[in-house]
């Protein structure tokens, strides 16, 4: 046991990943990796290390101290690996950065807007992809801002953005207005549909009421959110 708990730290070391992160990727119960951590699981399910190696960017032999490896390459990125770029490509335009060698981008967001968010498509910092994006071009994410969204979304957390995947009723989304540079108004929430006219509807937690999003203010882009990664733990 001591072996696994020794290599699932030096692989979360070295991909600059928090435990819980690391097993909400995974598809698993947020505290699955403190418990083994913490010696309070004794014997994980090889199914549940298995999809835990994936995350982990190595093979399930390897975490049991068995014969495998690390998959090459994988460290934690420094800070010349990850850079601030100042790139302002066109949202949505097969021109914008699609990072560095797998890393995807992060966006700015601030409050303000109309619907209390903006957001700026020049890159802040990059993170290593996620499984899900892993292949998706344009894929990017987002902090959040806000707490429009609470409890689903936190301020601070990280959102998962599929660019091309297409909306479906109650899908929690971001929406752009479309423009061609400069800070974009955006908006967090439920995918409600569209009413008359073509006004798009975006439900909001917090005891708050849905935003209308109308044509007559510009074309809305609708970008699903497949993911987000807690601030807070």
């Amino acid at each position: 046991m001591s072996v696994l708990i020794d290599r699932i730290r030096a692989r979360l070391d070295d991909l600059g990943l928090r435990p819980a992160t690391a097993a909400k990727a995974a598809g698993l119960h947020p505290d699955y990796l403190r418990n083994i951590l913490d010696g309070k699981s004794l014997s994980p399910q090889a199914d549940k290390l298995a999809q835990l190696a994936r995350v982990l960017q190595c093979d399930l032999p390897y975490l049991l101290g068995e014969d495998g490896a690390p998959a090459a390459g994988f460290t934690r990125p420094g800070p010349a690996y990850m850079p601030l770029r100042e790139e302002s490509a066109a949202f949505g335009r097969a021109e914008s950065p699609a990072g560095i060698d797998g890393q995807m981008p992060i966006y700015g967001s601030a409050e303000g807007g109309m619907f209390g968010m903006t957001v700026t498509f020049t890159p802040i910092e990059f993170v290593r992809r996620p499984e899900p994006l892993a292949r998706v071009p344009g894929a990017f994410g987002l902090y959040m801002v806000g707490t429009a969204m609470a409890p689903k979304y936190q301020p601070g957390d990280l959102l998962l953005i599929h660019p091309a995947r297409p909306a479906a009723p109650q899908d929690h989304v971001l929406a752009v207005r479309a423009i061609t540079s400069g800070p974009a108004d955006a908006a967090i929430g439920r995918h409600l549909g569209r009413v008359d006219g073509g006004t798009i509807m975006l439900g909001q937690y917090a005891g708050l009421a849905p935003i209308a999003l109308a044509p007559n203010a510009g074309d809305w882009l609708l970008q699903v959110i497949i993911g987000s990664y807690d601030a807070h733990r």
